[in-house]
């Protein structure tokens, strides 16, 4: 939206330098110090009615909104969701709050009692938080103090949407949080492009994920060992020919053709996309066995059925509370970035002691996207037949990345300048996060051709000795205690 500047009039209200102006219809809409408006200087109400209605709000649901801007996006979710319903509102500038509690029209919202607001402010004591059932706001002044009253928001409220308004603001001591809600809309954004595939799916595969067993039951089962992750990256080859079998392996789909045609078997594979196309990855060109496979009740049916032998698992949070209780009877695994993240996630929950990367490049040296012998080289070949060469292929592909704006640059391990994609950097630093979570994890990238993660160490494959152990996958069938919670929305 282009912000233009706005004028005083006597029926608007200031407050430390921030301004609630009325639009045209009306209605109230916030104004930067700067003068320039940050919502619509027409009709805020129907923007805000808009976004709710592309967000998917329903009505009960609980929803996490970042930044309330002048009030009109947080009426829009209260009038939705109704009396059943909460609102959680994230402000991370307390400014912005104060002026709009200071107006009664813009402030209304504040006094609901399905409201608490969470706000971050540097210059006020807040002391300690604590989350109640009731109305209720709450003042930080430190960066963790913010973080961690975030935190206890989602676990209290287990919000079933997350919106983040245009309009958010972000200080600069807020800087990462800024990063990693940058980094959630992006996803959210590919979740509402994809919703009715999503529900599809699910619908489709609620029999057979209900029955099988969860990946709860795979707690503990690496006991302290190794677990090296392999992603569909450029340096797989490389690192699983060093490799072999003498690591405990979790696969992404994408690596699966390249390790089989090494003679590599993973304990286990992980999937989570919903297309239909991901079915061929667990297609072996000569029936050999097809390993194990994690997977969201959200993937293909085509992946599903193409699978000999599944183990469930929700993505975190997936159903917000009022699946809660199937989610914990089955088991969750992290999705704030590519399979990768979920596969990470898994290693955790079984137990391993040290994570090791392994094609997980989130990088495309040279115009290689993949590791060799992934479908993607079958997908390429149907259509070489209008390039010369694969060199030029990928030139045509290069041109069009960066006609996008999608073409980045990152440091690599090794020190050099690598490309990569806006998208890539995005999972890249979902696994930074998880390793900070995880801190009593030792993680470490093993090719020097990946996009350097902060926090984690380098070292050569051929120079570690993995810690391997015996593991008993659960199988058979299972009866659901809490099955009629699950949701094909």
């Amino acid at each position: 939206m282009k912000l233009q500047k706005v004028e005083t009039n006597q029926n608007d209200s200031v407050s430390n330098g921030w301004k609630i102006a009325s639009a045209k219809s009306g209605r109230p809409s916030l104004v930067r110090s700067d003068g320039r408006w940050c919502e619509s200087r027409y009709s805020p109400e129907v923007d805000a009615r808009r976004r709710v209605e592309k967000n998917g709000v329903m009505k009960g649901e609980t929803v996490l909104l970042v930044g309330m801007g002048a009030g009109e996006l947080p009426r829009a979710i209260l009038d939705v969701i109704d009396k059943e319903g909460r609102l959680a509102v994230v402000e991370p500038v307390a400014e912005i709050l104060e002026t709009v509690a200071d107006n009664e029209t813009a402030g209304n919202f504040l006094s609901d009692s399905r409201v608490v607001t969470l706000a971050f402010d540097p210059k006020k004591n807040a002391g300690k938080i604590k989350i109640q059932e009731n109305k209720q706001i709450i003042i930080c002044n430190t960066p963790n103090e913010f973080n961690a009253g975030i935190l206890e928001l989602l676990k209290n409220y287990e919000p079933d949407r997350f919106i983040i308004n245009p309009s958010v603001e972000w200080p600069e001591k807020l800087s990462a949080l800024k990063e990693l809600f940058s980094d959630l809309e992006v996803r959210m954004k590919s979740s509402l492009h994809q919703e009715d595939l999503l529900k599809k799916n699910k619908s489709i595969n609620r029999e057979r994920f209900l029955s099988a067993p969860g990946v709860s039951e795979l707690r503990n089962l690496l006991d302290g060992s190794d677990a090296v992750i392999a992603g569909g990256g450029p340096s797989l080859e490389k690192i699983a020919k060093i490799i072999g079998n003498n690591a405990d392996w979790i696969a992404t789909s994408r690596a699966l053709l390249p390790l089989h045609f090494l003679g590599i078997t993973p304990h286990l594979a992980v999937t989570t996309d919903p297309q239909e196309e991901i079915a061929r990855h667990f297609i072996f060109p000569d029936n050999s066995v097809i390993p194990p496979a994690v997977v969201f009740p959200t993937v293909s049916p085509h992946t599903l059925n193409a699978v000999p032998q599944i183990i469930s698992a929700f993505a975190e949070g997936d159903g917000g509370k009022r699946m809660k209780t199937l989610r914990e009877e089955i088991g969750e695994l992290p999705a704030g970035g590519s399979v990768i993240t979920s596969a990470v996630g898994l290693a955790v929950l079984m137990g391993a002691k040290r994570i090791f990367l392994a094609g997980a490049d989130f990088a495309e040296p040279m115009m290689k996207t993949h590791v060799k012998g992934t479908s993607m080289e079958l997908s390429r070949a149907a259509v070489l037949g209008r390039f010369s060469t694969l060199e030029n292929f990928g030139i045509l592909g290069e041109r069009f990345l960066c006609s996008k704006g999608e073409r980045s640059f990152a440091k690599s391990v090794g020190g050099e300048s690598i490309p990569t994609r806006k998208n890539l950097m995005i999972y890249a630093r979902a696994i930074q996060r998880l390793a900070k979570k995880y801190s009593h994890i030792t993680f470490f990238q093993l090719s020097k051709d990946a996009v350097e993660l902060d926090g984690i160490e380098y070292v050569k494959a051929d120079e570690v000795s993995f810690i391997r152990s015996n593991i008993l996958l659960p199988s058979g069938t299972r009866m659901r205690k809490n099955g009629e919670l699950y949701e094909d929305r």
